[in-house]
């Protein structure tokens, strides 16, 4: 078989089935016991996507930041995407799905740490202003996207989300202590804007790949890439260049020869500008990835000295996890509970995060709690196995961009487990929101294998039923 990479997928060989007509969906579709049931896509659902959409589209593009503020719309729209979730059927998908059952887990785990936290009243306030709503998010999100065609969408409203982030960087953004965020929100912080330019990077290449797109609309899509690559360099995150390069050689190898040199090349031009446009402090500060935190005492540089910081926070977060290995110190505690070790030691706490979600998790949440976080991502990493095998095993005229679909969401899924080695953003929407859209994606897919057993099972007359390979 041919294994080329083209137009974002593999190629599919010469004589595979026939496909069908364009989107021949039953009114019915076979459910989890084998009964008919009514298909998911109902107003109702239509509705709450699109709603979703929106949702998407202000949490994470963060426009009403600073324009319609006193409309509260991302509170607003949620509002409906919760009441839409709740109608539909789909509503316990996410509790179902195995996913949804470990970050359950997660949550109640959390909820059960309150009791035992060093500032109880700081995590009920996390739990119940932070955590509660990325979770609701994962929730109407695996519940509002119907089909593989909605999770498309999903990316592309992200993509667009993203882009629309970094317009409000070169607008709003502004260098506070060394670093680049946007001047209010959600993005203040460089290492949480870095991760959404390395995800709008990653979304746009899912635009610039996607078959079912027009071919001049591809290649225009390569112009968005500029604006998001450039904030993310004036962030100076080392975080992000390190999961902007991992993404760039995993795409590399799915690349015929020719794509990859066409990338090579493009790659090499970036660099060499970056050099020239990128000042000296930024340059300084990427160069401490490979090395120097050895002379922190001696030396006057900030990167390096921020590099030696991120290992002592590890080590208190870790000091932290085996001291109270259950309940941790409680939800967004860490800080507090540093700077009571420290006190015990004679010195002053540092008051930072622990740079690390894993570690934040252990040491804030107790070791439960991070097997319970660590479990959603193997899952989420097993769904999108199932999804692609589904995928490349069914006749369907969409079946390119939906592995197109699969890929995109397994690089963005590959970004957060490179990003949380770097950042504690443990309570942030922006992996429950992935997650969503791969259990909704999963979902979906395994939709159409019962779809395409009720089209083509021999008892129809219709040809051999379609089986997915294990």
């Amino acid at each position: 078989m041919n294994r080329s990479w083209q137009s974002g997928t593999r190629g599919r060989s010469a004589d595979s089935r026939p496909i069908p007509p364009a989107d021949p969906r039953p009114a019915t579709l076979l459910t989890a016991n084998g009964a008919l049931g009514p298909r998911a896509d109902g107003p109702i659902v239509g509705l709450g996507a699109f709603a979703l959409f929106f949702l998407f589209f202000t949490s994470f593009g963060r426009l009403t930041d600073f324009v319609l503020l006193q409309f509260h719309l991302p509170f607003v729209i949620s509002l409906i995407c919760l009441t839409a979730a709740l109608v539909s059927r789909n509503f316990l998908a996410a509790f179902k799905s195995p996913v949804g059952i470990a970050l359950t887990a997660f949550s109640l785990w959390i909820v059960f740490d309150i009791p035992f936290s060093v500032w109880r009243g700081g995590s009920f306030h996390l739990v119940s202003d932070g955590w509660s709503k990325s979770f609701a998010l994962f929730i109407v999100t695996a519940a509002l996207l119907p089909s593989p065609r909605y999770c498309a969408r999903a990316i592309k409203v992200l993509a667009y989300a993203f882009l629309t982030t970094s317009v409000l960087g070169f607008v709003y953004g502004q260098t506070r202590e060394g670093r680049f965020g946007l001047s209010q929100g959600l993005y203040m912080g460089s290492n949480e804007l870095a991760t959404a330019m390395a995800q709008g990077c990653i979304f746009w290449w899912f635009m610039i790949h996607n078959p079912a797109r027009p071919l001049p609309r591809r290649v225009l899509s390569v112009l968005p890439v500029i604006p998001l690559v450039a904030i993310l360099v004036r962030t100076a995150s080392r975080a992000g260049l390190i999961v902007l390069v991992i993404i760039l050689m995993i795409t590399f190898f799915r690349y015929s020869i020719e794509g990859r040199i066409a990338l090579a090349v493009v790659v090499m031009v970036g660099v060499a500008c970056g050099l020239v446009l990128t000042p000296g402090t930024i340059r300084q500060r990427f160069s401490t990835i490979f090395g120097g935190a050895e002379n922190t005492a001696a030396s006057p540089n900030e990167a390096v000295a921020s590099t030696a910081q991120r290992g002592f926070l590890l080590k208190r977060s870790i000091v932290l996890t085996f001291e109270h290995p259950l309940f941790g110190v409680g939800p967004g505690q860490f800080v507090v509970a540093e700077n009571g070790l420290s006190q015990q030691e004679g010195v002053s706490g540092q008051w930072l995060g622990t740079h690390n979600t894993y570690t934040q998790i252990s040491s804030e949440c107790g070791i439960p709690a991070l097997l319970f976080f660590l479990a959603s991502l193997y899952y989420c990493f097993r769904e999108l196995r199932v999804a692609e095998k589904i995928h490349r095993s069914i006749p369907d005229m969409h079946s390119a961009e939906y592995i197109t679909v699969a890929y995109t969401l397994r690089l963005a899924l590959i970004s957060y487990v490179v990003f949380f080695c770097f950042e504690h953003i443990g309570y942030d929407p922006f992996y429950p929101a992935l997650a969503g859209i791969i259990v909704a994606f999963s979902r979906a897919s395994r939709a159409m294998i019962s779809q395409q057993q009720v089209q083509f099972s021999p008892a129809a007359g219709m040809g051999p039923s379609v089986q997915l390979a294990r």
